[in-house]
């Protein structure tokens, strides 16, 4: 394996803990700079709402920039931002974090594209293990910032991830050139072909979106729920966030071997049934232990839908797949401010969580029918240039 390659994943450990480490820096981030529920709500809708911008807007860069450029600058982008978060004020850790909403809008695209092209006849496996090391950098990053917090060093971690991903920038600026130097450029496909594939375009953005919210849903909620409902104490609840992020790990990895003999369908299939049935279990069954089982099963199940629903994406749709990519992370990061938002909302409309969190086995169901409806839907395997649309421009 070459720099660029190790390079690629490495960094991607740091996408991992930067997408995920403003909830456990919240409580400290809160005490510092007195926030209100609404001033630290807001941190999260803006990291969301500028990746979601940037993600459309790479439909244009992707055709302009180089593939290294773009992660570069998303990286470069991600460790200025992360800076914000040792401000002594909300306003400049507000502005840090749309700064790498913005680096991660960038980053997300463009590298799950190159981890395709690495492995053009297996883009499903390449995607799968690029979002392993992401699935790493957002397990580790709760204990450990629990640490820097307990010893008062809260402010110093921001700092630290700062640091590390700058000097990773700086390097990949370097060692990603030889392999990256292509852009996604691509064929743009005619009007009357992308009129067929309008559908399954929209499908699988559905799709996404309503994979992302789950996923932000199941983290993000697992801990009230098991503190709320199955009357957990705070050490116990803290442990559901980590069998969540933990199964995921586990699952991404392990389905980077299940390729080898099962198709992308059938392990997208078999995610979602995990899905639903660690969503029934969580609200069937009260006691704490039975709920960290459930929300491991959920994250089992999780692990691999979204790097094989974008390889599913890029192999079937042809021409133009790598330019219309941007669109799925889009409608991703909308599911992922929307669903978690949503349940919130039931829940305190019917003062039940347990029935907010229905949502999930419910998303769930409803992402099985949207499989079959992508399958269905998808285009013909003829004509296609090559196996993802895209590594023959890198």
């Amino acid at each position: 394996m070459n720099a660029a390659r190790i390079l690629l994943h490495g960094l991607f450990i740091l996408v991992g803990v930067i997408t995920t480490m403003l909830g456990p820096l919240l409580p400290s981030l809160a005490r510092r700079w007195a926030l209100s529920d609404s001033e630290a709500g807001a941190l999260f809708t803006a990291q969301f709402l500028t990746a979601v911008a940037t993600s459309v807007l790479m439909m244009y860069f992707m055709r302009r920039f180089r593939a290294w450029r773009l992660m570069v600058t998303g990286y470069v982008l991600c460790g200025i931002g992360v800076l914000g978060l040792a401000s002594p004020t909300w306003h400049w850790g507000f502005f840090g974090v749309c700064v790498w909403g913005l680096g991660l809008g960038m980053i997300n695209p463009a590298a799950n594209l190159a981890a395709a092209t690495l492995m053009p006849d297996k883009p499903a496996t390449g995607i799968n293990l690029l979002n392993f090391f992401f699935s790493i950098g957002a397990t580790l990053a709760p204990p450990v910032i629990a640490g820097f917090v307990d010893f008062g060093l809260g402010a110093l971690f921001p700092i630290l991830v700062a640091a590390l991903t700058l000097l990773g920038a700086a390097a990949a600026s370097r060692y990603f050139v030889p392999d990256f130097q292509g852009s996604f450029a691509g064929n743009a496909p005619q009007a009357h072909k992308f009129s067929r594939r309008l559908p399954f375009l929209l499908l699988c953005m559905v799709l996404l979106f309503v994979y992302v919210g789950v996923e932000t849903s199941g983290g993000g909620w697992a801990s009230t729920y098991l503190q709320r409902v199955a009357g957990a104490d705070a050490v116990l609840a803290a442990s559901a966030s980590a069998a969540f992020w933990g199964a995921i790990l586990v699952s991404r990895l392990s389905a980077v071997g299940v390729l080898r003999y099962a198709s992308v369908l059938t392990v997208l299939t078999g995610s979602i049934l995990l899905v639903i049935t660690g969503g029934v279990l969580m609200l069937l069954l009260p006691s704490p232990l039975a709920v960290i089982a459930s929300i491991a099963i959920i994250g089992l199940g999780c692990g691999p839908i979204f790097a094989n629903t974008l390889a599913y994406f890029l192999e079937h749709y042809g021409n133009g797949a790598d330019r219309l990519s941007g669109l799925m992370f889009a409608a991703g990061g909308t599911g992922g401010a929307l669903i978690p938002l949503w349940i919130g909302e039931i829940s305190d409309a019917a003062g039940s969580l347990r029935l907010g969190l229905t949502l999930i086995p419910a998303c769930a169901l409803a992402m099985l029918l949207l499989l079959a409806a992508v399958a269905y839907s998808r285009p013909s395997r003829s004509g296609r240039p090559n196996a993802t649309g895209t590594h023959e421009t890198l």
